[in-house]
């Protein structure tokens, strides 16, 4: 879980999960964040809570649940949700559908303008993910960028690249930036 028993409501934590095989149900039930990356899960996640979860290049042999209310945000990219029950694929529920399968069927929630998703919340921009994302935190890139602040004359941020002032991880999924 990603908020354990007597966590402070302002110590939220990150967890990561990499390049693993588990075995047993996933709850994520807090308000920090929780990243499933090349993993296998062999058995059912549920994402409660107001935190956010980014399941990527991973295999769930179970169902996927999502609260109904204050649930949070949950991503799924290049994935496969294998069991017969997932949340819905409208695009206004916080679930956000890339490239992955439920049940066999491919999945991908209508993301216009959107080049940056941190969980199932996406942006417009990076900077715009990246000035949301907290430390621990992984920024999934939904297509190709151009950096929106490279040459201007901000100097809370200088005249970078890619400005980044925090302990996160940015996925290229592919992308060129």
């Amino acid at each position: 879980a990603s908020n354990p028993e007597d966590n402070e409501e302002t110590a939220a934590v990150s967890v990561t999960i990499e390049n693993a095989k588990l075995t047993g149900d996933l709850n994520s039930s807090g308000f920090g964040s929780v990243t499933v990356d090349n993993t296998t899960i062999t058995g059912n996640v549920d994402k409660t809570g107001t935190g956010s979860m980014s399941v990527i290049e991973s295999t769930i042999n179970g169902n996927v649940t999502k609260g109904e209310t204050n649930s949070g945000s949950l991503g799924f990219v290049n994935s496969e949700i294998q069991g017969t029950q997932a949340p819905e694929n409208n695009g206004t529920n916080g679930v956000t559908y890339v490239n992955t399968k439920v049940d066999g069927e491919l999945q991908n929630t209508e993301l216009a303008d959107k080049v940056a998703m941190i969980g199932g919340t996406t942006y417009e921009t990076l900077t715009e993910a990246i000035d949301a994302a907290t430390d621990g935190q992984t920024i999934v890139l939904l297509a190709p960028i151009t950096n929106d602040n490279y040459g201007t004359a901000d100097t809370t941020k200088g005249n970078t690249m890619l400005y980044v002032d925090k302990s996160i991880t940015i996925d290229g999924n592919g992308q060129s930036i």
